[in-house]
Formats: structure tokens, sequence, C-alpha cells
């Protein structure tokens, strides 16, 4: 026995509780691609491919959608087909006073080696000329305090002139290169720059009249991964009531967004990453012992299914399987996993916190999470599978719930199905789903053979603390 406990705490060690980003391979960059995300690449490889005129694009998608996965892998496959393309997290360098100076200090970097070190010195030098900074303390600096208004008006005037002149010098540079990347690759340069949206409005702003203004070179794309509702809200905060919709789109010439990624795909493959795949395929095929491979399969079918109506990103449902990870390292050897209540109760305490603590310190039922979870389907549940997913679901929040309400005199949710299914008119059936109400006898008689009476007589009246015990690792004090 000594030995079996401590296999199974070698395999509960070995779950992840976090998964670092894999590094993008030049020659395979979209082995790992379970979002369908390749095909959106080459196709903006098509578009792009004989492009000559300046060209700028933005790709939009909420946060957590996998904009960053699909650009990170895109400049290694045009780099692999021969283009010379830069990937440029902006947010990184959100820190500059002007992203001027982090457009041309990327382009260095990269063209270090690649290009004639004179065009790349013109460029940088030019560019150091074109930094803002304040005209009149400048001058100040310079000219002393006692500075009268003319000298001021005439050295701005001077200043600017010199700045136009620059700016062409510039741009004069800017196209030498990108000819010669041209001549080199038959293609046009290609500059990514992702999170911009994560930017300071006023760095995310300026960014974007940079690439604008200075930047529309020929055989020059530009290319924005963005969350435009952000972005948006960005420009507001910087230039009030403005119609910002129209004031961004003057920026790129095409707008493309990113579909909605396969949930059901994604959830399994970052459930293999930490680990629980081979978890619960390694414990007992018994069951009624926690954690085995039934366990295994309902969890995956529920998470995503529940991830997917909460319209939670990717970047949550990560969130919500490690804490799946967290919940099976303490999970005791004699606990239940509850695989489908589980997997509503993980993403419900992201998409909504206050109703997961109502549910766990009993002051909403299983019935209001149920109801909450029908709002958000917009359409009749036709699918088959679909309509067992959310029949398990229901029918193992409602057996925690007859737990928790036996012994305390009152009526429980399976009393309530059992009275609808034989038909009772009583309308005294409110620990039910609003579907369920509807629905009559025939959902209440389905549900009635989903529920587990075995379990049921197992479970113990505290069963959905021990539940929050594993999601937040403490018992929550009722009010």
């Amino acid at each position: 026995m000594a030995e079996e406990t401590s296999i199974s705490a070698d395999l509960r060690d070995s779950l992840q509780l976090t998964i670092s980003e894999p590094k993008v391979s030049l020659e395979k960059p979209w082995q790992d691609d379970e979002l369908g995300r390749e095909q959106i690449a080459k196709r903006l490889t098509n578009l792009i491919r004989n492009q000559q005129r300046p060209f700028i694009i933005s790709i939009d998608g909420q946060w957590g959608t996998g904009k960053t996965f699909l650009l990170k892998r895109w400049q290694k496959e045009l780099e692999g087909d021969g283009f010379r393309a830069i990937y440029y997290n902006a947010w990184e360098d959100d820190f500059c006073d002007d992203p001027l100076l982090s457009i041309i200090g990327q382009l260095s970097e990269y063209f270090k080696e690649k290009i004639d070190e004179d065009i790349d010195c013109q460029i940088v030098q030019a560019a150091v000329q074109l930094l803002d900074r304040s005209a009149l303390v400048a001058l100040t600096q310079a000219m002393g305090v006692e500075v009268r208004v003319h000298d001021v008006t005439r050295s701005l005037l001077e200043e600017y002139r010199d700045k136009c002149k620059t700016k062409a010098d510039l741009r004069k540079y800017l196209t030498e290169m990108s000819l010669r990347v041209t001549e080199d690759t038959n293609c046009p340069l290609v500059f990514i720059i992702d999170e911009l949206d994560r930017c300071r409005p006023t760095f995310a702003i300026d960014l974007l009249e940079r690439v604008k203004h200075i930047f529309d070179v020929p055989n020059m794309v530009f290319v924005f991964g963005v969350n435009r509702d952000e972005l948006l809200k960005s420009l507001q905060s910087v230039y009030g009531e403005i119609d910002a919709d129209i004031y961004l789109r003057r920026f790129f010439d095409m707008e493309l967004s990113l579909p909605e990624a396969n949930a059901k795909a994604f959830c399994t493959h970052i459930m293999n990453r930490f680990g629980l795949h081979e978890f619960f395929q390694t414990k007992s095929s018994d069951p009624f012992t926690p954690a085995n491979r039934t366990d295994y399969r309902n969890l995956s079918q529920a998470l995503p299914t529940i991830c997917s109506l909460l319209k939670l990103s990717l970047r949550d449902m990560v969130y919500c399987i490690s804490t799946v990870a967290l919940a099976i390292r303490n999970l005791g050897d004699d606990q239940d996993v509850y695989p489908w209540a589980l997997g509503v109760l993980i993403p419900l305490k992201i998409s909504d916190p206050a109703r997961f603590r109502q549910f766990i310190q009993g002051d909403c039922q299983a019935n209001d999470v149920i109801d909450f979870i029908d709002e958000k389907l917009s359409f009749p549940i036709q699918n088959r599978k679909l309509n067992f997913e959310l029949t398990a679901i229901e029918s193992e929040l409602y057996l925690l719930e007859t737990a928790r309400l036996t012994g305390t005199g009152g009526s429980t949710p399976w009393q309530q199905l059992d009275s609808l299914s034989r038909g009772s008119e009583s309308t005294n059936h409110h620990l039910l789903s609003t579907r369920t109400q509807n629905a009559g006898a025939e959902r209440a008689s389905e549900l009635l053979n989903s529920f587990d009476e075995f379990r049921l007589q197992r479970l113990q009246r505290n069963a959905i603390d021990e539940l929050a015990e594993l999601i937040d690792l403490h018992s929550f004090v009722r009010r």
C-alpha cells in the first residue's frame, strides 16, 4: 500500500503547474499548431509576396487569441522561405520615449551583417536627429536662459527645416535598404510589430505615426498584431471623444481578424503539455478509483465546452488547465475528481468570480450556475454531443447539491427531479434549472438516468467544500 501511495505521489508531482513557451523551429515552425494558424500564415505570405508599394496590415484579435503564436511562427516561416522578416514586441520597448529609436534599433541589429554598413550608419544618424525632444528646452540649454523670442523662433524654424531634410534623407536610406533586400530575396522586407495594444497609449500612437509618415517606403511591409478594441480606447484616452475608428483606419491599408480558435483541440494540446493525459492514463481504469481514465475523458469534454460558451481566451484556458493540475496535485487518495463539476467551476471562477464564490458558500445553488451557462447559449441545443455534455454537467452539479442538502430537512435536486419525472404538477421545482423545468418530465428522466446514486451514497455533505479546496487551496467561510 505504501508503494502504491508513493507511486501516486510521484505521478502527482510530475504534473506541471506552468508551461514555458516552446522555442520556434526554423525548420518546422508549425509543429505545435493546434489552432490551425498555418493556413492563415500561408495566405498572408501570398498577400505580401509581390508587394512593392508601402503596405501596412493589422491583424486583430482579443488578448489571448493566439496573435503572438501566429506572428512568431509566421516570421520563422518567412525566413525559411527566403524573406527578410523582423519580429518586434513593441511592449518590451515601451520604456523608450520615442518608438522611432526602438524601430531603428531593431533594423540596425537585424541588418548588422546583412547590408552595407554605411547605409546602416546613415539610417541611425538620420533617425537620431528626428527623435522627439522639447526644442525650447534644447535651445535654452544650448544658448542660455536669456533667449529672445526672435532668436527662439528663428532657431525653431531652422530646426523644423533641418528635420524635414533629415526625414527625407532617412526615407531615402530606408528605400535603399529595402531595395537591396528585394534585389537579394525577390521579396519585400517584412516588419512584424506585436503587442501594440499593451503599450502606453502615447507610445502606441507615436509608433503608428512614425511608421505611417517615415517608413512608408517601397518594398517594405509592416504587419501589426493588435487588439483593435483596446487600441481604440488608447486613442480616445489621448485625443478625447474623437471618432477613433476612422482615425485608426487611416493607418492601415488592410485590416484582418483572427478566426475563433478550436477550444477542444487547444485544451487537449495544453492538457497534454501539463502532463494531465499521462497522469490519468497511468492511474487505474477502475471507475471508482479517483483520477481514472474516464475522469480525464469527461474533464477533457467539459472544460473546452464551458470555456467556449463563456468565451474565455486561450490565455484563460491555459490558466484553467493550470488550476486543474493544481487540483489534481492536491487530490487525496480517496477523493473524487468530479470532472464535470471541475470543468465548470474553474472557468466560472475566471468568468464570474462572485458567482463561483456564492455557489461554494451556498448562497446560490446548482440550478443558478446551470442557468448562467444556458444564458450563454446563442442557439438551440440540437447537437447530441453538446446535449450529452451539458446533461452530464447539470447532473453532477445536482449530485453535489443533493449531498450538501441531504439531512437538512429541505428538498433536494434529486427529489425534485424524481417529482418532475413522474409528471408532478407541483411548481416546487425551484432547485432545477429553468431549461429543465420548461422541458418537463422527459428532461427530468434524462437527468435521473445519468444521476449516480452510488456516488451520492459515498459523498459527504461537504463535498463542494472539498472541491473548492482543490481549486483554491482553502475552504470558504460561510456567511
